[in-house]
């Protein structure tokens, strides 16, 4: 799915990021731009054209739509922006609406949670992870401080144990080994993604059970 285009004009491209749900064609999935911004978006119409609506959002807020602590419609009404994508005979056309434009009926209902099982949040964040480490891992020289020098990154992962609550967590752990003297590297971003990891390792399983 990486790097499929949704819609792409001379002013906006967006990419296909993951699909939550769809019949005969995606009808509620996130979509990234050229920046990695995501986008929550939902097929709004499929009668006289098909028309999907668009707006910014994150990773921890898609997390709460499939948790059921959030809505689709809490997302999409409290913005002031949207993107909306119409496409008629073959032909798409994005334009950007603002409140005095957009028709609150696009947005999905209110009360309407997504009720997403275990398998399906399991298989989320597993791909919330991959992107994770897809993009760390374009990441092939950086800065060994035992070799004194930029040398070329083996990427791998490794078995971490932490206390947390006072209780031993067993969880895994991306890293980057140089690939000259086999000391792990420390590349710009790295930390983030680990801080990551451990949150979402744990939560997945605590929050589940």
């Amino acid at each position: 799915m990486r790097n499929k285009i949704f819609y792409q004009d001379t002013k906006y491209a967006f990419y296909y990021d993951y699909i939550f749900f769809e019949i005969y064609r995606p009808i509620f999935f996130s979509c990234k731009d050229q920046n990695n911004q995501l986008y929550l978006t939902t097929l709004c119409d499929d009668r006289k054209e098909f028309r999907w609506i668009m707006v910014k959002t994150s990773e921890n807020q898609l997390i709460d739509i499939m948790k059921n602590k959030l809505t689709m419609y809490e997302v999409y009404v409290n913005t002031d922006k949207w993107w909306i994508i119409k496409e008629k005979h073959g032909i798409k056309k994005c334009k950007i609406y603002t409140k005095e434009q957009v028709n609150e009926l696009d947005f999905p209902t209110k009360r309407g949670y997504f009720d997403a099982d275990k398998d399906e949040l399991k298989d989320y964040l597993s791909h919330i992870q991959n992107e994770k480490e897809y993009h760390m891992e374009k990441v092939k020289r950086d800065f060994c401080i035992n070799c004194r020098k930029e040398t070329d990154i083996v990427w791998g992962k490794a078995e971490r144990t932490t206390n947390i609550k006072g209780v031993p967590f067993d969880y895994l752990e991306t890293v980057a080994i140089c690939k000259e003297c086999g000391q792990e590297m420390n590349p710009h971003g790295l930390i983030d993604l680990n801080i990551k990891e451990l949150e979402e390792q744990y939560h997945a399983i605590h929050n589940n059970n």
